[in-house]
């Protein structure tokens, strides 16, 4: 069986990288967010920081509602993709931000 993450940790790295932002979306969450895995647990996603995004619960339905959108604009990546390389497409009333996770050197 494989090993459980230690989530206090992870989601503590988490919250740091999104500054109580979700990562879908920009706008602030407050102290709940539904943590989300890119590539679906269900094909084996890893309970990495680039695999996982923090986001609202309404971006979060969205994204499986919507999956040939979200995988569009890296919130859903295919199960043959590494996720550390496919970019984080945050939208924004202004415009489509790209996000590096992990950013580039």
């Amino acid at each position: 069986m494989p090993k459980k993450p230690d989530w206090s940790g992870l989601r503590l790295a988490l919250d740091m990288r999104s500054m109580g932002r979700c990562e879908a979306c920009g706008r602030h969450r407050g102290v709940e967010g539904v943590v989300h895995h890119r590539r679906l647990r269900s094909q084996g996603g890893p309970h990495t920081m680039e695999n996982l995004l923090v986001m609202h619960d309404g971006c979060h339905r969205f994204a499986h509602a919507n999956p040939r959108w979200a995988m569009a604009h890296g919130w859903i990546v295919s199960g043959w993709a590494d996720e550390a390389t496919v970019p984080v497409y945050r939208c924004t009333p202004v415009a489509v931000t790209c996000l590096h996770y992990p950013p580039p050197d």
